[in-house]
């Protein structure tokens, strides 16, 4: 295998599973997408109730609406009655996921526990029926709208990040970009998981993963979001790729967490490298033996375990400002390469 180390055999058993259980819905990959949709989310939930441990108790979960967007709402229990937030995106290509899928209820509520920061998980519009910049829109209004009602939703206005997982974490990379070119006030801070940074990906991992790694639709999904065409007369096509952002400074502190065989690694880890650059205190880490979505299989691969943990103490050092255990990175085995 490439890039010098070798899958976990749950991982392995994890997309074989994908496999076994997809060959028996016949809407995956439907020209009707809200057929392919259906079927996505009950192969992806699933899956997960078998490879993503379920939650310890030590959490209330609720719906929020925020104007035309929903929000599912993750608040630790806790004294205080205000709590350091993160708004949250989940993954699924742009056209798929939703906040409510098992794997996304799972790691966030199990999240919220360990740091005691409260999530608000956006149920984002999808693609194709809701284009660039939908998602991204949503996304604003969903940040404005936290910051507006901060007192009533029990959040600490100064301690207010953005997270993402794979197109969550593109988005939520393009929507701190919006925000700081607007003027308007943006997060604390960025946790960005297998990020999708660019329409484009490039660099060796996408030689050598974009086929037989669980992620072979790229140029379908970047057709999906963006048509033939992003730009709109607003929104500049770079909130899409915030890679390809000509000025990254200003931005909060920044960790990106990327998987070895993963096509969007590169992409990922520049991005970081780029943020670093321009004077933002930026971090990427990077999961070996890990493919893209593998992090979240907590209830069979330990690397995945390790990968939360790291997620964890970031949030709890860089957002929440408590004392965090620190596991060194060596020691996780999570990091290859560190840039800050």
């Amino acid at each position: 295998m490439p890039g010098g180390a070798h899958l976990d055999p749950e991982i392995t058993r994890w997309m074989t599973r994908a496999r076994e259980l997809g060959a028996t819905m016949p809407d995956l990959g439907s020209s009707d997408i809200l057929a392919w949709r259906r079927a996505e989310r009950e192969l992806s939930d699933a899956v997960a109730v078998e490879f993503v441990a379920e939650p310890t108790a030590g959490c209330r979960v609720d719906d929020v609406v925020a104007g035309s967007v929903r929000m599912r709402r993750y608040r630790p229990f806790s004294v205080d009655d205000r709590l350091p937030t993160q708004l949250f995106l989940h993954g699924g290509g742009f056209a798929f996921g939703s906040a409510d899928e098992v794997v996304n209820d799972r790691i966030i509520r199990q999240r919220a526990i360990d740091t005691g920061v409260q999530f608000f998980s956006l149920d984002y519009r999808l693609a194709p029926e809701h284009r660039f910049p939908a998602a991204l829109d949503d996304a604003v209004v969903a940040f404005g709208w936290l910051l507006d009602h901060a007192d009533e939703l029990g959040i600490d206005i100064d301690r207010v990040g953005v997270g993402g997982v794979s197109a969550g974490g593109g988005i939520a990379a393009g929507l701190t970009l919006r925000l700081r070119d607007l003027a308007l006030p943006g997060p604390r801070h960025q946790l960005l998981e297998v990020p999708a940074v660019t329409m484009t990906p490039s660099g060796s991992s996408l030689d050598l993963y974009a086929r037989g790694f669980g992620l072979e639709d790229l140029d379908l999904l970047r057709e999906l979001y963006l048509g033939d065409g992003a730009s709109d007369g607003a929104v500049s096509e770079l909130y899409a790729s915030p890679v390809d952002h000509p000025d990254l400074s200003g931005l909060p502190r920044t960790l990106v967490m990327t998987a070895q065989f993963d096509p969007l690694r590169d992409a990922g880890e520049l991005f970081a490298s780029r943020l670093a650059a321009a004077g933002t205190d930026a971090a990427a880490v990077r999961g070996i033996g890990q493919v893209h979505g593998s992090s979240a299989l907590t209830a069979r691969v330990a690397g995945a375990r390790r990968w939360q943990v790291v997620a964890a103490n970031e949030l709890r050092s860089r957002l929440a400002a408590v004392p965090s255990p620190q596991v060194p990175l060596d020691a996780v085995p999570l990091s290859a390469r560190v840039v800050s």
